[in-house]
């Protein structure tokens, strides 16, 4: 018999924003997205809980089948980090993209576009409205970028005055073809 408590899914604003997400007209196949995989909302406590805040790039492969942001490669990296952080059950993962990308020279101009950038503002919003993220962590630099627009915002600037943040490589740039290359190889 399973006895620990139901996990409701996500609860209040983000519901309302699983419930209401752009659709592929937004996200174009054409333009590098897979979007016929359909979205992939977060991971983690999607309930006013979360102390930590993560920020992925986009959905991949693996997460596409999980249903779930950061449960591939990446996603066992980040887990790592995250536990060694101390937010075993307290953190919330989401990504600068909604979509899963195939191409990325297609599809990284996109992420300033205004319904794709509204939309992930509110995600942000959302997690930090209750006043209880502590820190937040950026993997990548399409994350990265995604979160310094949302600081430029009058509700950014104002809700990320006292977070800790931490901009960190994407978990994977080390493997083969990886943006890191080692002195001499090159």
């Amino acid at each position: 018999m399973i006895t620990d408590p139901f996990d409701t899914g996500p609860t209040g604003t983000f519901r309302t924003l699983c419930r209401n997400y752009p659709d592929d007209t937004v996200f174009t196949g054409a333009d590098g997205f897979r979007s016929l995989w359909g979205p992939i909302f977060y991971r983690g406590r999607a309930n006013a809980t979360a102390r930590l805040l993560v920020i992925g790039q986009d959905p991949a492969q693996t997460e596409a089948v999980t249903r779930r942001c950061l449960s591939g490669q990446a996603g066992r990296r980040v887990q790592g980090f995250v536990e060694k952080l101390g937010y075993s059950k307290s953190y919330l993962m989401i990504n600068a993209f909604l979509y899963g990308i195939y191409n990325q020279s297609m599809a990284l101009p996109h992420l300033n576009d205004p319904e794709i950038q509204a939309y992930r503002h509110q995600w942000l919003e959302a997690a930090l409205a209750p006043g209880k993220i502590e820190a937040v962590v950026t993997f990548g630099t399409p994350a990265f970028n995604a979160w310094t627009a949302f600081t430029a915002t009058p509700a950014g600037a104002s809700a990320t005055a006292t977070l800790h943040f931490h901009k960190a490589l994407h978990p994977t740039s080390d493997k083969p073809g990886g943006p890191i290359t080692p002195e001499g190889s090159a």
